[in-house]
């Protein structure tokens, strides 16, 4: 099997122009908007991470309600350190609600 990877622009381009591609990838011409591909790449590769990053942020905020919530039914049936729990609680739901607001205004 060949390790070649087809990719979804050289799809597209046969599909727009056959001759194009074969020029291109057959005859190995090429082709004028060569930077203008380079910068595509790179803006794909900056959106891939940015999506990384988006999905460890929403994973977190949901671990950091999780973790109020508990803290909120320790509060609920009065174990030791109410106050401390009870203040605990309020920042970790802050926290978790503060990011889940930031994902959403991004999408």
């Amino acid at each position: 099997m060949s390790d070649y990877v087809l990719w979804a622009s050289e799809i597209g381009e046969y599909e727009y122009c056959a001759r194009a591609w074969w020029l291109g990838w057959v005859r190995g011409e090429e082709r004028a908007d060569q930077a203008r591909l380079a910068a595509g790449v790179q803006r794909h590769a900056q959106h891939g991470q940015q999506v990384i990053v988006a999905d460890w942020a929403r994973r977190l905020a949901i671990a950091l309600l999780a973790l109020a919530g508990l803290l909120v039914l320790a509060w609920l049936f009065k174990i030791p350190e109410v106050q401390v729990v009870t203040l605990l609680a309020l920042a970790v739901l802050a926290a978790s609600v503060w990011i889940l607001i930031r994902l959403a205004r991004k999408r």
